[in-house]
This record gives structure tokens, sequence and C-alpha cells, in this order.
């Protein structure tokens, strides 16, 4: 009777206690299992919490009959758990955050110490090895100038890991559209650049660069508007007057002074009769030489 009550404890998933009178040698009582405390809910109990109980009272509320959860505080710890990096050995296999954990992180060599790291060079883990991160694209290991937030400059040296050298370098120095190549450049058109392209120069005093007679050098007059209406040849925002004077001939028929037979003079661009010179008509007379004459500007 006795190896029949074992056998169904077995069964039953419960681990059976001796009777009574074999333990102090008294009369039978009955029969006792034990359970173990699964104070966590997940299934498994803490080997460390046994609890007796009569077998045909059933497992008792809050026990279970395994006893191989290895922390019983933490549902989420148990042989059946899923490893994560947690601070806890979800699984029981006696290790913490161990290599099977799921969600460990990709660590990149990063030899220069810049806080980027090699995109070839990786371990999972879940706390940060030495010398490793957990940002890659640098694209020179032994540089620490050289990372992706490093800044560019003209040295012909990609330090910002773009894939271009020079791009954007902080140190480029700013050069401007010179489209009438007259070596002054258009205010309006600047370029950042390490080295200047082609049809680019470094001034920027042009005040109208599709004609190469207007910069701030010109010092020669022009009869005609420049391209825009404008008659500001020297980038001074002003426009001075060729000839601003009436022109004369002395008594013996010579060219005193050059000029406008008549002022105030036109406006630049103009045109008016102009005293270019004297000729003598008889012994005692002079005319003037007499032309059609547009005001040049500067």
């Amino acid at each position: 009777m006795r190896s029949w009550n074992v056998l169904m404890f077995v069964l039953a998933g419960c681990l059976p206690e001796l009777p009574a009178e074999d333990k102090d040698g008294g009369a039978d009582s009955a029969p006792q299992c034990v359970t173990f405390t699964d104070s966590d809910g997940d299934g498994f109990g803490d080997p460390n919490n046994p609890v007796s109980a009569p077998c045909e009272d059933g497992v008792p509320s809050g026990t279970v009959a395994d006893n191989t959860d290895c922390d019983d505080a933490a549902a989420t710890a148990n042989p059946e758990g899923v490893e994560t990096c947690d601070g806890l050995d979800n699984n029981c296999d006696t290790l913490i955050d161990g290599d099977d954990a799921q969600d460990r992180g990709t660590w990149y060599l990063d030899g220069d110490g810049d806080g980027y790291g090699l995109e070839s060079d990786t371990v999972l883990a879940c706390d940060q090895p030495e010398g490793r991160v957990n940002r890659s694209l640098d694209c020179d290991d032994n540089d620490a100038t050289i990372n992706p937030e490093a800044a560019e400059i003209c040295d012909e040296v990609d330090q910002n890991c773009d894939g271009t050298v020079d791009n954007e370098a902080t140190d480029a120095p700013t050069f401007y559209a010179d489209h009438d190549r007259d070596g002054f450049g258009d205010p309006v058109e600047p370029l950042k650049i390490c080295e200047a392209p082609t049809g680019y120069v470094s001034d920027n005093t042009d005040c109208y660069d599709d004609n190469a007679d207007v910069h701030p050098d010109q010092t020669e007059y022009f009869p005609t508007q420049r391209g825009d209406g404008s008659f500001d040849y020297n980038c001074d925002s002003s426009e001075d007057l060729f000839v601003n004077v009436e022109g004369d001939c002395d008594v013996t028929c010579t060219l005193r002074q050059a000029g406008w037979v008549a002022l105030p003079a036109p406006a630049c661009g103009e045109a008016q009769p102009f005293i270019e010179g004297c000729k003598k008509t008889s012994p005692t007379k002079c005319d003037e030489v007499v032309v059609d004459e547009t005001m040049s500007c500067l």
C-alpha cells in the first residue's frame, strides 16, 4: 500500500516525504508532498523555499512542483527565459547578460579615441567594451581629428568622412563670379571654396559684371551707357561728365577751350553742338569748328 501511494505522489508532480512512522516510529500519518514557492508567478519554483503539505490537499497556492528558478523575484528570470541586457540571469544559466542576450549592442573599434569606430571591426555585448564605441562611420581610425563630426578644412583631407575632400571647409576663402573677365568679381555671386574655379576671383568690387570696361580702376570716359542705362564706369556710384565747359576761340583764331557751343551741357549719352577747333575764314574772321558730340561720362 505504501509503495502505491508513493508512486501516485510522483505522478502528481509532488516530491513525497516518508510517513511520520518512518521518521519517529509513531503511527502512520497522511503522506506529505513538497512543492516550491513561486513568488513571481512564472511557473518555476525557488529551490530555497520548499513547502511541505499533505499530498491529498494538492499543490498549495503560490507553489509549483518545479524547483529550478534562479530568481524568484523576477518573472523574466527562469530556465525558459530569454536572456536580455537587464542585469539579470534571465535563463538561469548562471551568466548575467551573457553572449546569448538577444538585445546586445554593436560596438565598434575606436582606435584613435574620437568617439567613432570602424564599421569593419565589431563585437556584440551588453556593456561597452574598452576601446569600443556604439558609433561607426570613422574613415580614418588612426587620426582623432578625422570623424563625421570633425570640421572640414582646406588641406586635401576628408576630415568629416563625407567622401569629399575639402567640402564646405570652415577656413575656405570666398570667391566671386567674374563674368566679364575684368578681374573684378560680382559681390552678389559669392562662392566659399578652397580653390577658385574658372571664372571666379577674390575681388568683389565690380558694380556691373557684364561689361569689362566697368570696374573700380576705370579712368577712361565712355559716350554710351554701360549696358544697364548707367554711365558709372568706375563704380563710384556717380556719373562724371567728360566735358562740362563752353568752347571758345581766342582773337588769333586759336582754340582756347574745346567745349559745348552753349551751356548747360547735355546729359550723359546725349548729343549737342560741340566746338572742337577754330579756323580762319578771312584775315580778320575766325569761325568755330562745330560738330555734334555725345556727352561722354565715366
